[in-house]
């Protein structure tokens, strides 16, 4: 071929990629306005601040693709315009579906123009992904380091489709041409509680006359509290708590059955708790113990074989204690205590259900205590520092870590060594596990709460209990349990949905909580056009790939796995420009 040909053969390919790359560039433009606000989560609190209202209504819909929030073209502006309606804000950011024409909107509502190193949460990024001067993209910002802006939006993504680009986790994007400060209205809002719970010091409902009974009162949005104590159904106090206080307490000077509740105030908005029965009795004639009380350290209800496990009793009048365990019914343990010891610890070597309780004795007097229910099992340990799949026998589903960290289960994933579902298990010196996703580096955590229901998802390493997993052997399967909680980690309500979300829950020795470790020999993490395969994309991976499409060499079979960057099948200047573009980000 001679030099004039490869010249114009070489004109026409990179007049196809401009043209492929211009037709890219304009998935972030947005055209009509359109509302699709009643298709947001509203996992999310208004404060009353604009700004991060803002953010709050942006962050419940990561992940969330154009196509279930039902956008019907490009829809980066009308995201912002639909979020800013949400916050109640559409006076300070009058909607619009084209970014050219929402910053001009946003600057005659009152906003003004601030500089990176300024920027806030709250404030609203332009960008100009094609580099004419002009804004074609918007997001949100999210968060501030120096000059160091993240952001996040709508239609975001390189599917190349409105329909299945997503609202963006917060990042570092791109060409931001100018930034807009809102002139948010923000305003103080008074939210109702929405719960309120009252109880008795140690849950008592028997009580001395003259003794000072304690009562402490809790609830989400309370300012302060009323109290209502009735006795023999007559109302005897109605008092209001001064503002912050959660505490009161009043001596009860006749015998008999009585009744307390609170009403939890913000404002003129209440709500009322639950109600607490309790009874006064003369005791001045007798020494019996009244109320007996066993509880375990920290409350709870899970234990390894072989751990020495901490019985706490208490009482009001016992001179000594005797404790009972059962072991799958039958009596194991029934010892006294030497008088003045309210301790009592006990290694079990058998896994299984147990119960425990205490006689409170004073001569012969005695009542019996609550009963406890706890279970031991064996803890696992398995090695460490290795690579495993964990995955759910009964949904056949892997636990996968999505792009917004949360993580649910999903059919498993061929493509790159699938490190999204790839985990790194790593053992400590108190034979807990940190689990580390192969994919974002980020730590298996769970939300810091003891409440079943808690949110199982990745984050960075803390090295705290929430982060640290005890393993523990159940027929051909594990359970995992966080360091922090008594749940284990289940399945939401075992649903074998794809995508279904992983939690913290009681343990109940269902399917949902149980799971197989299936060990990854040798496992290499593949990066989607790392064609030198060094581990990080750099301009060195981008030249075979180049040289491959002018047909100038052949690529190996690894190579070609790792070009196809958008896993539809074929290497093209689609995959280049994907490649270029991740580049770019960096």
């Amino acid at each position: 071929m001679s030099v004039k040909k490869n010249c114009k053969f070489l004109l026409i390919l990179f007049g196809l990629l401009s043209l492929i790359l211009s037709f890219q560039c304009s998935q972030f433009s947005a055209y009509a306005t359109q509302s699709k606000k009643q298709n947001f989560s509203t996992n999310y609190t208004l404060t009353g601040n604009g700004g991060t209202d803002m953010v709050a209504i942006a962050s419940a819909q990561i992940g969330k693709t154009g196509k279930q929030l039902g956008y019907t073209e490009d829809w980066c502006a009308d995201f912002v315009s639909d979020c800013a309606t949400l916050a109640g804000q559409s006076s300070a950011i009058p909607a619009h579906g084209r970014a050219d024409y929402l910053d001009s909107n946003i600057l005659k509502a009152g906003g003004y123009k601030v500089s990176k190193s300024n920027a806030q949460p709250g404030d609203i990024a332009f960008y100009d992904n094609n580099y004419n001067n002009s804004p074609d993209h918007v997001e949100i910002v999210y968060q501030v380091s120096g000059s160091t802006v993240k952001t996040f939006g709508g239609n975001t993504g390189s599917t190349g489709s409105y329909s299945t680009n997503k609202v963006s986790s917060p990042r570092t994007y791109g060409n931001i041409l100018y930034i807009i400060r809102p002139n948010y209205n923000n305003t103080s809002i008074s939210t109702c509680p929405t719960w309120a719970t009252l109880s008795t010091q140690d849950n008592r409902n028997i009580f001395n006359i003259g003794e000072q009974v304690q009562f402490k009162m809790n609830s989400d949005n309370a300012k302060y509290y009323v109290i209502g104590i009735d006795y023999e159904g007559k109302r005897i106090v109605t008092s209001s708590l001064t503002e912050g206080y959660d505490l009161y307490c009043y001596a009860f000077n006749f015998s008999g059955n009585y009744t307390a509740y609170v009403s939890a105030y913000n404002g003129d908005n209440h709500i009322e708790s639950n109600i607490v029965s309790f009874k006064v009795i003369d005791n001045s004639a007798t020494t019996c113990p009244t109320w007996a009380n066993l509880s375990t350290q920290d409350n709870r209800i899970i234990f390894n074989i072989g751990e020495q496990v901490q019985f706490k009793m208490s009482s009001d009048n016992a001179k000594y204690y005797v404790i009972g365990i059962d072991y799958e019914g039958e009596r194991i343990v029934t010892s006294p205590l030497a008088e003045g010891y309210d301790l009592y610890c006990y290694a079990f070597n058998f896994s299984g259900n147990y119960t425990a309780y205490v006689s409170a004795y004073n001569g012969d007097n005695h009542v019996e205590s609550n009963v406890i229910n706890f279970k031991v099992y064996p803890k696992a340990d398995i090695g460490t520092d290795f690579y495993a799949y964990i995955m759910n026998p009964k949904v056949q589903k892997y636990l996968t870590a999505e792009s917004n960290n949360n993580v649910d289960v999903k059919s498993k994933i061929s493509r790159f060594g699938s490190p999204e579902q790839v985990w790194k298990f790593t053992r400590k010196e108190d034979g807990s596990y940190k689990i580390t996703n192969c994919k974002n580096k980020l730590a298996l955590d769970s939300t810091e709460t003891t409440e079943p229901k808690a949110n199982v998802y990745t984050y960075q390493d803390c090295n705290n209990e929430c982060q640290s997993w005890d393993l523990f052997e159940q027929s051909d399967s594990y359970f995992l349990k966080s360091k922090y909680t008594e749940c284990v980690m289940d399945i939401d309500g075992g649903k074998t949905d794809e995508g279904t979300n992983v939690q913290m829950y009681t343990k109940n020795d269902t399917a949902a909580q149980a799971f197989q470790i299936l060990k990854i020999e040798n496992y290499t993490i593949k990066i989607p056009g790392d064609l030198n395969q060094d581990g990080t994309l750099s301009l060195t991976d981008l030249i075979p790939l180049q040289q491959s499409l002018l047909r100038q060499t052949t690529l190996t079979a690894d190579q070609a796995q790792l070009a196809d960057y958008n896993g539809d099948g074929s290497i093209n200047v689609l995959d280049l420009m994907l490649l270029k573009r991740a580049l770019l980000a960096l």
